[in-house]
């Protein structure tokens, strides 16, 4: 068998209780409202989805897309309303924070509890006991009760127990994100050793930066179906520019925030210059580009301005944040009219359509923003060196060396850029 998980036709439905319009009803638990006070809500429909064996599948998608449902599915804690399900190995599940636990009980009695309700025998948790203890690094809490415990610590001892079950298929449910950076880095390292040994994982999560670097393939749920599925940085690409189109219904490209201390516009408009101080809104790879910010105090002094510029690509990645007073741009005051150019010598942003948001602050209190202006201009790059994978957010050129007995020196050196 190639696969670990094979899913299809499958769909999920709930009762999803109706407010009662009143009378008896209202003074009702839920169980026992009669089936005309509930609808059916569907949290899955027609998933159809095989996930590989030895390789590690990430699901992606917004609150209610039906992500821990499907994974509840996969476990065998929940069954499917209809379509078929089969993994192939033993499965091994870290669902929620602290399932499984007993706040009364310590940490070394809920090891034992939480190993048993996962299907380990008393001798087989004694076997794995000291390995949980060295991962979760908890060795001086665990006869505290976990009610004492704190989130990332009870994620450190549910990871602990889940992945020294040593299972073919690993189930996790954003419970890695609770962690603090030590831990997340413990459970990544722990994770390709899981891999390399053959097994597989399923992991949900909201964070797609770690999804896509730790994911061979994403999975993207959306209202209960499958959106799309393939390599995690085609996905992650596709489900960041859906957020970002979303988001630009609600603030359109130009719109200006209100400051808290003046009504009228300080920042006229943004755009984009070539070498020759024409307007343009498309360039080419490590082209020269001045970005030119016309401005009006309406003769009133702006004291100690700084300017901060954010990039941000149109999957809504903020790809470069750049500060004035970084750069030496430290003017004490600002009045009249005028103009701010910011050149860009060369412009190296990757193949991809990118806007430009604009602050006009106070550098010694940040807080006080004299304008601002969202996605106020927008341009586009384009490469001439050859195909460019998608989700790459930077080109960094670099110079090969082979260093050897057999050669000279100096070595060998070969020029080459390196996508990163």
């Amino acid at each position: 068998m190639d696969s670990a998980v094979e899913i299809q036709g499958l769909g999920k439905k709930f009762d999803l209780p109706l407010k009662p319009s009143g009378g008896l009803y209202s003074f009702l638990p839920e169980r026992l409202l009669p089936k005309a006070h509930y609808e059916d809500f569907w949290a899955l429909r027609d998933v159809n989805l095989t996930i590989p064996k030895a390789r590690m599948m990430g699901i992606i998608g917004r609150n209610g897309s039906g992500k821990s449902t499907l994974l509840k599915i996969i476990a065998g804690i929940l069954k499917p309303t209809h379509g078929t399900i089969t993994t192939h190995g033993s499965v091994a599940a870290l669902l929620e924070l602290g399932a499984g636990f007993h706040e009364e009980l310590s940490g070394m009695e809920n090891i034992f509890l939480n190993a048993a309700i996962l299907g380990l025998s008393r001798k087989e948790i004694k076997k794995i006991l000291p390995s949980i203890i060295e991962f979760s690094g908890l060795e001086r809490f665990l006869y505290t009760p976990i009610r004492h415990y704190s989130t990332g610590m009870q994620a450190r001892l549910g990871f602990s127990i889940a992945i020294n079950m040593n299972p073919d298929i690993l189930l996790v449910d954003e419970v890695i994100s609770v962690g603090d950076r030590e831990f997340q880095s413990k459970c990544i390292s722990k994770i390709a050793e899981f891999r390399s040994q053959g097994r597989t994982i399923v992991l949900v999560t909201h964070d797609i930066d770690m999804a896509n670097f730790v994911c061979d393939e994403l999975v993207w749920l959306e209202s209960g179906q499958v959106r799309s599925t393939g390599p995690s940085g085609q996905v992650a690409h596709e489900y960041r520019s859906h957020i970002f189109e979303t988001l630009s219904r609600d603030v359109p490209s130009g719109d200006r925030i209100p400051s808290q201390t003046r009504q009228n516009p300080v920042i006229l408009h943004g755009r984009f210059l070539d070498e020759k101080g024409e307007e343009k809104t498309s360039f080419i790879y490590e082209q020269n580009a001045t970005l030119e910010i016309p401005y009006d105090t309406g003769g009133e002094a702006l004291e100690r301005p700084g300017v901060r510029v954010v990039v941000t690509r149109h999957d809504n990645l903020v790809v470069a944040e750049i500060d004035s007073a970084d750069h030496g741009f430290a003017p004490e005051k600002l009045k009249g009219k005028g103009t701010i150019l910011i050149h860009f010598r060369p412009l190296l942003f990757l193949k991809s359509k990118y806007d430009v948001s604009i602050v006009l602050y106070h550098r010694d209190h940040p807080e006080k923003v004299y304008d601002t202006r969202m996605r106020l201009d927008e341009f586009e790059i384009s490469v001439l060196k050859g195909a460019q994978r998608p989700g790459l957010i930077a080109h960094v050129p670099c110079e090969w060396v082979i260093r050897g007995a057999h050669l000279s020196n100096s070595g060998d050196r070969f020029k080459a850029s390196t996508n990163k």
